[in-house]
């Protein structure tokens, strides 16, 4: 009877160490996930950035091209 009742304590005991780290694997896993999609978002929005500012500078230089066509023409 003892034993069973030992038994039974360190069956109850075990579960409940599981369950705990369970839950604190979950809060790890949910906090790495929410990292990444910080990270992920971050990276997107540097991204947009990056490609803004070099679409800008094409327009520039293009611009520039056509007043300096413009201008040699005006010189011939």
């Amino acid at each position: 009877q003892e034993l069973e009742e030992h038994r039974d304590r360190e069956r109850l005991r075990q579960k409940n160490i599981e369950a705990m780290y369970d839950g604190e694997a979950r809060q790890i896993n949910e906090k790495q996930d929410k990292l990444w999609a910080k990270e992920r978002e971050a990276r997107g929005i540097l991204m947009k950035e990056v490609i803004d500012t070099l679409k800008r500078q094409v327009e520039e230089k293009i611009e520039a091209n056509i007043h300096l066509q413009k201008a040699n023409v005006l010189e011939r």
